[in-house]
């Protein structure tokens, strides 16, 4: 079943017509051929869409600190029920990801502190905790990263 206002299906459209009208057997084999190809081509975003794990996405991205993509634009090509799940899917998965975003681990604190950054980068996570409404807890991250500046051989600062 080919989609009825798709640009693909208009030159597909087109090349049957050509292979009706051509007599020699290779060009029609070839044509047709080309013909179920691109036929094939034209299902791929739905596929794609459904296969994509959306939720994972929207997990990543929050846990990486990015503002909540608009995916919207590229769902559009799914259809829309793959659109309204996937969506969901992701800003789930965003949310849960932000929310372990606002809440950094004593080893995130750990492996900041072993990078040389200071104490104070906790605070570059307020901006995407405020705007979710996710309290950044640093507790942990603090006693993390006094552990990783103590384990470079400096006095653990007062904080």
């Amino acid at each position: 079943m080919l989609v009825a206002n798709n640009g693909k299906t208009r030159y597909i459209a087109r090349l049957i017509s050509y292979c009706l009208v051509e007599t020699t057997m290779l060009k029609r084999a070839f044509l047709l051929s080309s013909l179920l190809l691109l036929a094939n081509c034209a299902h791929t975003p739905s596929t794609t869409c459904a296969a994509q794990d959306w939720q994972a996405l929207g997990n990543a991205d929050g846990l990486a600190g990015h503002a909540p993509q608009n995916i919207l634009q590229q769902l559009k090509e799914c259809g829309n029920s793959v659109m309204t799940a996937s969506n969901q899917a992701y800003q789930d998965g965003w949310r849960a990801g932000a929310t372990r975003y606002c809440r950094p681990s004593i080893a995130d604190g750990y492996k900041d502190a072993l990078a040389g950054l200071p104490i104070e980068n906790i605070y570059t996570h307020n901006t995407l905790c405020q705007t979710a409404g996710i309290p950044l807890i640093s507790g942990s991250y603090r006693v993390g990263w006094k552990q990783g500046h103590a384990a470079l051989g400096h006095t653990p600062k007062s904080i």
